[in-house]
């Protein structure tokens, strides 16, 4: 703000009524602090006042939301009840033009119910500030359009001015956004690659897909099979490999790390596990879960955000429980993967991380194949220690369906992602898959949204809309089993 400081003489004139003179800018006058002005009227004693004038309100941006596992809706134009606003700020959000000819009922709601929904989300609606936002609340769309996805913020129909000491106004409508998004299964193999050797692209995989990934900041999968200098095809093989010309499709897409613990990364022994991580770097592809000694292998994936006091940091590391054809990460120089073996090493390290980053995932290659429901011993039990030793979000990979998630201790922990480039086509299950966007502001999760996927042609994920997606989503709502 340019600070002036003005000496000024007025000699009255009944002949000339009011006298302007244009200000010039010098050094500030000790204490009087004001917005420099081209002009100003000598006669208004106010101009003089050494109070500092009211601060403009803050813009703030308001979003409709229900409890997290509530997918029937995903649109305000889906809701046939009344959509709840407090009362503290009701008259200023009903009068936005956004709600006419939507069908949509506002009713005023005193504060002490939004703030029992915010504690216990129920699958009533409720239109609140973006700084209100949490994981177990899940945003819902209007008219299509999600104010977490929008280019330009100012869009945004739903925007209130505040003063700016009010408990919503921490985040305003121009306040930065991040994303980082997760997915599941990737293997360049098999019938991805007779795919890509048909039409000759090793980005045809990811045609689909890519404008989704690149809208992220950061995108992260688990990446399973070697990548080899000598791979040959094999349309009927377990044992996965793809040539290193596959990734520059993968890098195109906008791919920026993924974990290379899983059970088939070890496929082609020692030299094909050095040669993956090899071509990952040339590739600039970030990797973790995999490398010559447990020390190297258990090196997260750490992204940094923002600047100055709102600046963040997010470290991801893997894990893998499903023995295959890698051995476990140790002390000798030996390639391996980084084992969940014992608890008390596991929470050690999580606890360690979380001390010296911000946001901690935990990224894991766990439990059986084919189940929607995540195994109490393998899964669960390994998920919820990780919560307890500091993790702030936890992913699962590897039973190649979608599985349920919980909210333990209010942390999210998402038990499977299924599949997101494979050629399992055998089945609709196999088929289906999640992406997960999650938002950030100021190290703080805001929202994630779960986007349901599908795979065509034996190799393209694609998103999938309607009811067939909403019956993906609904798989994060099934019940756990924790016999």
């Amino acid at each position: 703000m340019k600070v002036v400081r003005i000496i000024f003489l007025v000699v009255a004139n009944i002949f000339f009524g009011l006298l302007y003179v244009s200000a010039s800018a010098y050094a500030p006058l000790q204490g009087d602090h004001f917005t420099a002005s081209t002009s100003f009227n000598p006669f208004d004693d106010s101009f003089f006042s050494t109070e500092k004038p009211v601060q403009s309100g803050a813009l703030v941006p308001f979003v409709p939301v229900t409890a997290y596992t509530h997918f029937a809706i995903t649109d305000i134009t889906d809701v046939s009840r009344p959509i709840y606003v407090s009362e503290k700020w009701y008259e200023e959000i009903a009068a936005l033009p956004v709600w006419e000819n939507n069908g949509v009922t506002l009713t005023s709601i005193e504060e002490s119910k939004l703030a029992s929904f915010l504690n216990s989300p129920s699958n009533d609606v409720y239109i609140v500030p973006v700084s209100f936002l949490k994981p177990t609340l899940r945003v819902l769309n209007i008219n299509s359009l999600s104010y977490l996805n929008l280019d330009d913020t100012n869009e945004w129909p739903v925007i209130v001015s505040l003063p700016r000491d009010d408990n919503a106004a921490v985040i305003t409508v121009n306040d930065e956004i991040y994303e980082v998004s997760f997915a599941g299964t990737v293997v360049l193999s098999r019938g991805v690659a007779e795919r890509i050797r048909k039409y000759n692209d090793p980005f045809y995989p990811w045609q689909q897909v890519a404008d989704l990934i690149q809208q992220a900041d950061i995108h992260i999968h688990n990446f399973k099979g070697s990548i080899t200098s000598d791979c040959e095809y094999d349309g009927y093989t377990l044992k996965f490999c793809g040539v290193p010309s596959y990734l520059a499709g993968m890098k195109k897409a906008g791919v920026d790390g993924v974990s290379v613990s899983g059970n088939h990364i070890g496929d082609y022994g020692q030299s094909g596990m050095e040669e993956t991580l090899q071509y990952l770097d040339e590739y600039e592809i970030a990797h973790t879960g995999l490398d010559s000694g447990i020390k190297k292998a258990a090196e997260p994936l750490v992204y940094s955000f923002g600047k100055g006091e709102s600046a963040f940091t997010i470290a991801m590391a893997a894990f893998n429980n499903v023995f295959g054809t890698a051995p476990c990460a140790n002390d000798t120089p030996q390639y391996g993967v980084t084992c969940l073996l014992h608890t008390d090493a596991l929470t050690n390290e999580i606890t360690q991380l979380k001390k010296k980053y911000d946001f901690v995932v935990a990224y894991h290659n766990w439990g059986p194949e084919y189940t929607h429901y995540p195994d109490k011993e393998a899964q669960i039990d390994w998920g919820r220690a990780m919560v307890e030793a500091g993790a702030d979000l936890v992913i699962g990979d590897q039973a190649h369906w979608v599985q349920t998630m919980e909210f333990y201790q209010n942390t999210p922990i998402y038990y499977g992602l299924g599949n997101f480039v494979f050629d399992q086509m055998w089945s609709e299950k196999t088929r289906e898959g999640l992406y997960l966007r999650v938002y950030f502001n100021n190290g703080k999760v805001l929202s994630i949204e779960p986007v349901p996927i599908k795979i065509y042609d034996y190799t393209q994920p694609r998103v999938e809309t309607g009811a067939s997606g909403r019956a993906i989503l609904q798989y994060l709502a099934l019940p756990l089993k924790e016999e």
